[in-house]
């Protein structure tokens, strides 16, 4: 092997695999060929357009989405399991809560459950139903 600065100016910028020898030959194997291949006499000009029915395929096969988004109603998935979950909850809390209704609409709320101090005043407090 000699060093890059022993070749000529003009090798130098030659890819290193171009001055390789090889005594092997590359491509012995025969190609394989479709099952409807015909071979064409190369003597007559082909004929065109060829006819294809590719694009009225490919216009009603695309027409439809290829990704389609999981089933939501199928038992398992994700959306399914957790459209459960907070079923149950709010099932949970409607029953823990339902003995309280009467009394809120006679009875003082003094009870403090947490104070929000951000060191503003809020602009907008939404309240739902179940968080």
């Amino acid at each position: 092997p000699r060093s890059p600065s022993k070749l000529a100016p003009d090798q130098m910028a030659a890819p290193p695999e171009q001055s390789d020898l090889s005594s092997a030959t590359y491509n012995v194997a025969r190609e394989p060929m479709t099952g409807a291949y015909e071979e064409r006499d190369l003597s007559r000009a082909p004929n065109m357009p060829l006819k294809s029915r590719f694009l009225e395929w490919s216009i009603e096969y695309f027409r439809e989405p290829q990704m389609k988004p999981s089933e939501a109603d199928e038992p398992g998935s994700t959306e399914y399991n957790e459209r459960l979950w907070r079923r149950a909850r709010n099932e949970n809390m409607l029953r823990e809560t339902q003995p309280l209704k009467q009394m809120a609409g006679t009875h003082k709320w003094n009870n403090q459950l947490g104070i929000v101090n951000n060191g503003a005043q809020p602009a907008k407090m939404t309240f739902h139903q179940y968080e």
